[in-house]
């Protein structure tokens, strides 16, 4: 496993520790505060019952029980997603929208969830366990374009913020499994895929090529955030290109509506700092807002 700047090489539980810098040892409990089992709370959520993971997880779901969180994306995916698909769920978290999914697709549907760290990856089994899941799988693995193992860095405040790089400090790390979707189900032949996984989104696409391009009318919904992709050594143009060259066009969301997406160097300028976006890449032409 990789260490990155002010990590010795000591493990807890194959975490690794920062015992060398009082920053460093003030959001390692920061972390176990955030995790404390005192927050792994049950809410009722898009009429699921969730589970928490942490304090932040925790807030998250309230947030999008009171419609603050998640609206615009639930509407837009319900227009997306029809019964009888096959989703891939890349960052699955708790498990939210992989339930979401498993009610849209139906029982003649199915969802393959993908989430390697292990508290959030015991939390999104459980989910699905509680609400009578059965077509949804959940694997506990990152996605990338080689097998093997990776250094995956956990927030201490935001579940939802933890990646795959040796990012700056104010994370704690945890060795996980990184498969190729290719070789994982080189049978699979998605019709949706959502993806957020932090500035990772390329890899964990390169990995799956195959099941790209087994089905003409895939589309897939993904982060763009061009500083989480620069953290994580890629070139956001390069992530659109992607797409492009495999004759993808890509749709801009604006709240649950979609447009036609500007050019990289105008979304680029746009999104500077923490700035996001979400893109839809679909082969064709579908229908706009614009």
């Amino acid at each position: 496993m990789r260490t990155s700047e002010g990590l010795d090489d000591q493990r807890a539980g194959g975490i690794l520790t920062r015992s060398r810098r009082p920053e460093g040892m003030i959001a390692s409990l920061l972390y176990q505060l955030n995790h404390a089992p005192l927050w792994r709370r049950e809410i009722t959520v898009w009429d699921r019952r969730m589970r928490a993971a942490s304090l932040d997880r925790l807030l998250a779901l309230g947030l999008h029980r009171l419609g603050w969180m998640g609206r615009d994306e639930a509407i837009l995916l319900r227009k997306l997603v029809r019964p009888g698909m096959q989703v891939v769920d890349v960052g699955a978290n708790i498990g939210l929208y992989s339930l979401l999914f498993a009610r849209l697709v139906e029982q003649n549907g199915f969802v393959l969830a993908f989430e390697p760290e292990p508290n959030l990856f015991a939390i999104l089994r459980e989910n699905c366990t509680n609400n009578n899941i059965t077509n949804v799988a959940p694997f506990q693995c990152a996605l990338g374009q080689a097998n093997g193992l990776a250094s995956f860095h956990r927030s201490a405040f935001n579940s939802g913020d933890n990646r795959l790089e040796n990012s700056s400090m104010g994370h704690d790390a945890v060795e996980v499994k990184v498969e190729r979707f290719d070789d994982l189900q080189p049978e699979s032949r998605p019709d949706f895929v959502k993806i957020d996984v932090q500035g990772h989104e390329l890899g964990a696409l390169s990995g799956m090529e195959r099941a790209l391009s087994a089905n003409p009318q895939v589309q897939v919904l993904f982060e763009f955030f061009p500083a989480g992709l620069r953290r994580a050594g890629t070139a956001p143009e390069s992530l659109l290109s992607f797409f492009r060259e495999r004759g993808f066009e890509l749709y801009e969301t604006e709240g649950a509506r979609l447009k036609r997406s500007r050019n990289v160097r105008e979304l680029d300028s746009a999104l500077r700092g923490s700035r996001y976006t979400n893109l839809l890449a679909a082969r064709g032409t579908i229908e706009t807002d614009d």
